[in-house]
């Protein structure tokens, strides 16, 4: 697992629910500002995690171009610890 997985992150129900929706609106807004053709209720191809980040691949690459609450959006959905959340919220500011 890359490094930049391997922390503990602990957050509530409650704290995991609103990070999600703050993730959720993050997409919407970036979906917005770059247009998409179509989006999938499955997970695409993913590329190296280890070019470009584990957090990229799974933001810009994955939840940006996957149907809400279809493919890897099951991640952040059972997330018990919230270390997927974190890892997303970590890497959100990158890109606008």
């Amino acid at each position: 697992m890359p490094e930049e997985c391997n922390r503990a992150v602990v957050m509530s129900p409650s704290e995991r629910q609103q990070n999600i929706q703050k993730i959720v609106a993050w997409v919407d807004a970036y979906r917005e500002r770059h247009p998409r053709e179509k989006l999938f209720q499955t997970s695409l191809p993913e590329l190296s995690c280890f070019a470009i980040g584990e957090g990229h691949n799974l933001l810009v690459r994955q939840l940006v171009n996957t149907e809400y609450p279809h493919g890897c959006w099951q991640e952040l959905l059972t997330d018990s610890t919230g270390e997927v959340i974190q890892l997303v919220l970590d890497e959100m500011p990158k890109h606008g």
